[in-house]
């Protein structure tokens, strides 16, 4: 069977992707309550049958409540986008091509190893935010420090949430989507603040914005570079990966690593901020045709190609 590809259609002005940043915020929003709603009616049930105490039982299972209920937002969400997208005739992602964009392995190292520069710049911000505000950090994030142990379902799902599920969610939706959208209308520096800032902004808390606002800034100009949706999700997730191992590994092992870390981030950084060598070229996509419209270019490829094939198989019997 022929795949038929479309042209895409993504929000290519900002206005547009401020509105499908509002729509995925509520959806995720709505997707998190019912969860909620749902685990607490099952502990409910689960502490009547059992005769246990339920607020007891609801504090033991909060943390993991809301990190699942984060997971199955994000990954629901990519579902909706896709099939949202497909049925209004949209092609949001091409996996084919996103897999072919493979930057040299050189600066995918220099790239991951860059973004733990970032990470302290950006918990540097947050750590004053915190102290001039006495802000708090989200549910989420909290519930992420006070995983104290590896081996619990806790820890699994930590893993599941925050190194898998929103990396993947928040850069197809933030790089893939948008940024592929607006750079056809705005000059780079315009998209990478914007994209950042939505980053930002979809995070909903002053103290996380600010940190996420750095790391957009990061993971915008890696994909810009190198129009790699996979190497910034990997970014992305490695960056999150530490946060969660920072917990959980003692600090006498852990901050000999980071400092190593932190450092070769920053010279990583440096070297990045002067390469061009990965850049792609982004080209305006051609203008959008009807379904119908492509299916005949298609149905006229494949006669084309047939006529060819018929006329050099003549000239060779005659040859």
């Amino acid at each position: 069977m022929t795949n038929t590809v479309y042209y895409d259609k993504y929000p290519s002005t900002i206005w547009r992707a401020f509105i499908l940043l509002i729509y995925v915020t509520f959806i995720k929003s709505i997707i998190e309550i019912t969860v909620g709603i749902a685990s607490g009616a099952y502990l409910g049930l689960y502490a009547a049958l059992m005769n246990l105490d339920f607020d007891i039982l609801f504090v033991e299972v909060t943390n993991t409540v809301n990190l699942l209920s984060v997971a199955i937002s994000d990954l629901l969400l990519i579902s909706i986008l896709l099939y949202s997208m497909k049925k209004r005739r949209i092609v949001p992602i091409n996996f084919k091509e996103a897999l072919s964009k493979k930057p040299s392995i050189k600066f995918s190292v220099l790239a991951i190893l860059g973004v733990f520069a970032v990470s302290l710049i950006g918990g540097l911000v947050t750590q004053g935010l915190i102290s001039i505000f006495n802000a708090e950090l989200p549910e989420t994030i909290q519930s992420m420090m006070e995983v104290e142990s590896v081996f619990t379902f806790e820890t699994l799902v930590t893993f599941i949430t925050v190194v898998i599920a929103a990396p993947l969610f928040e850069e197809f939706l933030l790089r893939k989507i948008m940024m592929d959208g607006l750079l056809k209308n705005y000059k780079p520096l315009t998209v990478i603040v914007i994209t950042a800032v939505f980053f930002a902004a979809f995070h909903m808390n002053l103290v996380q914005g600010a940190y996420t606002f750095f790391l957009g800034l990061y993971l915008a100009y890696i994909y810009y570079l190198t129009g790699s949706f996979w190497l910034v999700t990997v970014i992305h997730s490695v960056n999150n990966l530490y946060a969660v191992l920072a917990r959980l590994v003692p600090e006498t092992v852990i901050n000999p690593i980071a400092y190593s870390l932190m450092f070769a981030g920053f010279i990583s950084l440096i070297i990045l901020l002067k390469s061009k060598s990965e850049k792609v070229q982004w080209t305006p996509l051609p203008e959008e045709k009807s379904i119908e419209d492509a299916a005949i270019d298609h149905e006229t490829s494949k006669e084309q190609s047939s006529d060819d094939d018929s006329k050099e198989a003549f000239e060779s019997g005659n040859a």
